[in-house]
């Protein structure tokens, strides 16, 4: 009998083992399980920042509604449970471990007909079978990367949402934010409406030229509405947004400015699903929720002096940089600090030079998380010496060193932590948070 430790540890091993095995070889597996995905009512999110956001205000609006939600996010800070929750409550080790158990079964018994699931791809068959049995009303499902060909694009939504679009994952996506936009827009479906705020012209062309060749049966381009800021402060901003409607006295319990965006894009998206809904009744709803959202390591003030912010690309380095400047601004602190570390796929050279020369740190700490993926110090040391005063820059070997420090830390000094979300993870957890 395997335990939830093992299952936990072989998940976790499969990237040593299996590559991407393809949606066709996926949908046999499903088929093998009883077709789970055709049982959800889901909506599909793609993008490359703020699906995750995204997800969860959408989720928090919909329960706010009366209905109860299923999420299917990546990737996990501390547990890998994360992945899995049914109204903000993670799959339990005991059905985590039954649905694990499931996955494997089908592999076990089907091996001639089969390839193993990459990692990405038996956690979705398992949060498939979960979902299936519990049920939830809705089910927002994020994608992983890319779209077109994620393990996610098996399903049938109810609707499509395409977030925010940059340059990340290059290698696998494409060089270009029009080829990046291609794959992002596979997830558009025949005949089902669409939400997208790109933030970009040129991915927008490519979305509206996908949609009209797929049909879909409605548009909402939240990137039109207007958003505005009324009042912000360190945990908090107060603000509004006009479309047809206007959604006035709309508070979020984050400092970050992206937020507001990200709720422009949960706003469409909740026209569309609660349609027939009065829109005044709607608009309560949608205020209610948005207020009871909370995100885990994006702007997060963990203490009174750190912040941890998951930014791993050249558009979250931007939006990092215009909330950090902002915290900074109405701060009491003299000193500014960044903590970084980040995977080594990424473009991390770009996120450097963009935080060093628009946020323009006093210190630059920099350290490595638990992973293979991690960076190497000196690689980011070399890096950031591009950019700023090399006397500025301290280096912790380990993230129980850059806690130790951070344990420390002057009243007079503010960090930010940034580069990924596996450092905000490894932080919080180390916290103990």
């Amino acid at each position: 009998m395997t335990s939830y430790e093992e299952a936990v540890r072989y998940i976790l091993d499969i990237p040593r083992f299996a590559g991407k095995s393809g949606i066709e070889n996926l949908r046999k597996y499903l088929e093998f399980l009883g077709s789970p995905e055709k049982k959800l009512k889901a909506v599909h999110i793609a993008g490359t920042n703020g699906k995750g956001s995204v997800t969860e205000m959408l989720a928090s609006v919909l329960r706010e509604a009366g209905y109860v939600v299923g999420t299917f996010i990546s990737p996990h800070l501390e547990k890998i449970n994360e992945r899995i929750s049914i109204d903000g409550e993670l799959i339990s080790d005991e059905d985590f471990l039954n649905c694990f158990e499931k996955v494997k079964n089908v592999y076990e018994e089907n091996r001639s007909e089969i390839e193993h699931l990459s990692f990405f791809e038996y956690i979705f068959a398992m949060a498939a079978v979960y979902f299936a049995e519990k049920n939830p009303d809705f089910c927002i499902l994020e994608t992983g990367l890319g779209g077109r060909l994620d393990a996610t694009n098996v399903v049938s939504p109810v609707l499509n949402i395409i977030t925010s679009i940059g340059m990340d994952h290059m290698q696998y996506l494409g060089n270009t934010i029009t080829e990046i936009a291609g794959e992002k827009a596979g997830i558009i479906t025949s005949k089902v409406a669409l939400v997208y705020n790109t933030g970009d012209v040129e991915a927008d062309q490519v979305i509206v030229s996908k949609a009209k060749e797929m049909g879909v049966t409605r548009m909402l381009d939240a990137g039109k509405f207007k958003v505005s800021i009324k009042q912000d402060s360190l945990d908090k901003i107060d603000f509004s947004v006009e479309n047809e409607y206007n959604y006035e006295d709309l508070l979020v319990m984050s400092p970050a400015i992206y937020q507001t965006r990200n709720a422009a894009t949960v706003i469409a998206a909740t026209e569309i699903l609660l349609k027939d809904m009065d829109p005044d009744k709607r608009a309560g709803i949608i205020r209610r929720g948005i207020k009871n959202f909370s995100w885990p390591a994006r702007m997060e003030f963990v203490k009174k002096n750190l912040v941890i912010d998951g930014a791993h690309n050249e558009n979250a380095a931007k939006y990092f940089v215009e909330t950090a400047l902002k915290i900074c601004e109405k701060g009491p602190w003299k000193t500014k600090a960044i903590l970084f570390a980040v995977s080594a796929d990424k473009d991390y050279d770009s996120v450097a030079r963009i935080i060093a020369e628009a946020f323009k740190p006093d210190k630059v700490y920099i350290t490595s998380f638990n992973s293979d993926r991690t960076l190497d110090t000196g690689s980011i040391k070399d890096t950031f010496e591009k950019y700023v005063d090399p006397k500025s820059i301290e280096v912790f070997g380990k993230t129980d060193d850059a806690v130790e420090m951070l344990k420390k830390l002057s009243d007079d000094e503010i960090v930010f932590s940034v580069g990924s979300l596996y450092l905000a993870g490894e932080l919080r957890e180390k916290l103990g948070l």
